[in-house]
């Protein structure tokens, strides 16, 4: 069996036990709702315009990922959080296309966790959240259901990749310090998976906190956050270079 068919028939395998899962819970009386969290709301200050109407092979960068969760079987509602000036575009973009799951818009605040903040407030009865940054168009079936299988063993789990570069640390004059051990280093990525009210209430207790994805806030409670594998095509559009690595990538998932 090729390496390709093995990952295949574990994407099924998975796909088949979470369905027996939650056929189960509905059986029960009971369904563990999931929603997701979309992220739009950043300013593009690196980028030099607004990245998530950019369009990749004739589709919107923010498209990509919302198509995602909008045909993902386990996901029931979706939250959009827009910054105020993208706004008016968004609201243009949703009415073009037939979304179902979508259940609020809101706008951001002046930090990505204050965006999620507001996001989670507008969340319906969910059991569990994932959240996600829009900026990053190439998320698949696959990723998702990797993270939804770690969130529902511990709770917390998030998107990384193994770092492929050597990384150093280096004092203010940029003199080497030292050099960390690269087996032991991942790249975080989104999406980030969470029981739903245990990351509301890491939220509030770092509101005053600066933090740079929400898997820090839990750290920064004492909870323990699993790593689950992303991908590297799972990019973040960011620089206007990352734009043409995001055409290549989109070509290649069109032509299959």
């Amino acid at each position: 069996m090729t390496h390709f068919a093995e990952r295949l028939l574990d994407f099924l395998m998975l796909k088949t036990s979470m369905l027996k899962q939650i056929n189960n819970e509905n059986k029960n009386g009971g369904k563990e709702k999931t929603g997701v969290v979309l992220l739009a709301a950043g300013a593009g200050t690196r980028f030099g315009k607004d990245k998530i109407f950019f369009e990749l092979a004739g589709k919107p960068v923010i498209a990509w990922s919302l198509d995602v969760f909008e045909k993902f079987p386990f996901v029931s509602e979706i939250v959009l959080v827009f910054n105020k000036d993208n706004m008016k575009k968004a609201r243009a973009f949703l009415k073009e296309r037939n979304y179902k799951k979508i259940s609020a818009v809101c706008i951001g605040g002046k930090r990505r966790q204050d965006s999620v903040y507001n996001g989670l407030k507008n969340a319906g009865d969910w059991k569990y959240v994932i959240i996600h940054d829009g900026a990053r168009p190439f998320i698949n079936e696959e990723i998702i259901l990797r993270g939804m299988e770690e969130t529902k063993k511990t709770g917390a789990a998030i998107a990384a990749v193994p770092v492929k570069d050597t990384i150093k640390i280096v004092n203010p004059e940029n003199l080497i310090e030292h050099t960390l051990e690269r087996d032991r280093l991942w790249a975080v990525q989104t999406p980030q998976i969470f029981d739903y009210e245990t990351i509301l209430k890491a939220h509030e207790m770092n509101k005053n906190v600066n933090v740079t994805d929400d898997a820090s806030m839990l750290e920064r409670a004492g909870f323990s956050v699993k790593i689950f594998l992303g991908s590297y095509n799972n990019i973040k559009i960011t620089t206007p270079e990352d734009i043409e690595i995001g055409k290549s990538i989109a070509s290649k998932l069109i032509r299959g």
